[in-house]
């Protein structure tokens, strides 16, 4: 039997190893291409969208799980 957690991790971790060395490589041509200026990785908007939704994806569940929590305190101190 297996848990449908454990494959979305595994899915998760096999896709970061394949494509980690490519957005390494990727990261490194753009900072040599703009002479070393981070700010090219913010210069166009679908890059910065892509940025925006990065940000979302990881601030939104601890988003989510503080609400609940609050919630629950809310809840619990109302009873």
């Amino acid at each position: 039997m297996s848990c449908p957690t454990r494959n979305k991790k595994s899915a998760a971790i096999l896709i970061g190893i394949v494509l980690g060395p490519l957005v390494e490589e990727n990261y490194i041509r753009a900072l040599r291409i703009a002479e070393g200026d981070p700010m090219v990785l913010f210069s166009s908007d679908l890059g910065n969208i892509l940025w925006a939704f990065l940000f979302i994806s990881i601030t939104l569940p601890y988003l989510i799980a503080y609400l609940k929590r609050r919630k629950a305190r809310l809840k619990a101190a109302s009873d």
